[in-house]
């Protein structure tokens, strides 16, 4: 049986807010706007909700982007993980995530 990290035995929503205060210290403006394409791609979050987000300054834009998707719900949450896991490894990798 494969191993879970720690953040991964959480329920998707769960596993957002476990790590909702470091996402939003460490995810740079590059990051999160990748995270915004990807996700506007897959239609989780349309072209207003992207624009709000994107208007926020700082690690404001984090926590916009993690409270929005948080409220969508499990799938949602699920696909800001896949593309977190693409655009920024590294981060995953430190946070456990990987």
């Amino acid at each position: 049986m494969l191993q879970q990290t720690k953040a991964e035995q959480f329920q998707p929503e769960d596993w957002l807010l476990s790590v909702r205060t470091q996402l939003s210290q460490r995810l740079s403006d590059v990051t999160v706007s990748q995270l915004l394409d990807r996700l506007y791609d897959q239609r989780v979050i349309s072209g207003e909700e992207m624009n709000v987000i994107r208007a926020q300054i700082g690690a404001d834009k984090a926590r916009h982007l993690i409270d929005w998707v948080h409220r969508k719900g499990p799938e949602a949450v699920s696909l800001l993980k896949a593309a977190l896991r693409e655009v920024d490894p590294w981060l995953c990798k430190t946070l456990n995530l990987a």
